[in-house]
């Protein structure tokens, strides 16, 4: 039976209000076939990570290019658990959980899903910031060598060390087009745009910024 899995975009605007800049990734990365009950899947590749203040970066960028991955495990033909990393440096990191929730008949070529995901971004080994968010996610996968997909996700994030303050925080969206093809019957690669937009409440500014990425994925 298939499963359509809906994938998030990585948890939300991790917004900072201390003098760093934290990193999160927006990607997706949808399987090339959905997972069955039982599956597992590993993916891993590279992901331009979005900072959240770009006025407290040395090259006043919005991105940067880091690495990105993660495992997905189907409990049952409708729910999927996902555990995703990234590293942008030595410092800057961050993961994020996820729970895919099929809405869509497994039969179905045109497939939608509603997952929630909550992540952490860190300094060393501090959590610095936390995120929120939710994907709403399409899929056709009866194409013979590619399932495209297109989904939207509204984001939430706040600063760990100012929650109660109510001002360091900030709330944005984005938009995910992507494709994955198969390599052979395990193995596949992912290739996706993300487009995003956000505000940080902190600064009063707004961002907008996109974020490729590349991922192989290892269906086992």
């Amino acid at each position: 039976m298939k499963l359509f899995l809906f994938s998030i975009a990585i948890t939300s605007l991790l917004v900072s209000g201390c003098s760093n800049s934290l990193l999160f990734s927006p990607a997706l990365n949808a399987p090339r076939t959905p997972l069955a009950k039982e599956q597992t899947q590993l993916f891993g590749g590279g992901t331009m990570l979005v900072e959240t203040r770009r006025s407290n970066t040395t090259e006043n960028a919005l991105t940067r290019i880091g690495a990105d991955g993660g495992v997905r495990y189907a409990f049952t033909n409708v729910v999927t658990g996902q555990v995703r990393g990234w590293f942008g440096d030595s410092q800057r990191w961050g993961l994020s959980f996820s729970a895919w929730v099929a809405l869509s008949s497994p039969s179905a070529s045109h497939k939608i899903c509603i997952v929630p995901a909550f992540g952490t971004a860190m300094i060393e080994n501090r959590i610095e910031g936390n995120g929120i968010g939710a994907s709403a996610l399409y899929m056709y996968t009866k194409h013979e060598l590619v399932t495209p997909y297109l989904a939207l996700t509204p984001m939430y994030g706040w600063n760990s060390n100012d929650f109660l303050n109510g001002t360091k925080y900030g709330y944005g969206a984005s938009l995910t087009m992507g494709g994955t093809f198969n390599v052979t019957t395990w193995l596949s690669c992912n290739a996706e745009f993300n487009a995003l937009t956000f505000y940080d409440r902190n600064s009063r500014s707004t961002e907008y910024v996109v974020s490729p990425s590349l991922m192989l994925q290892c269906t086992l």
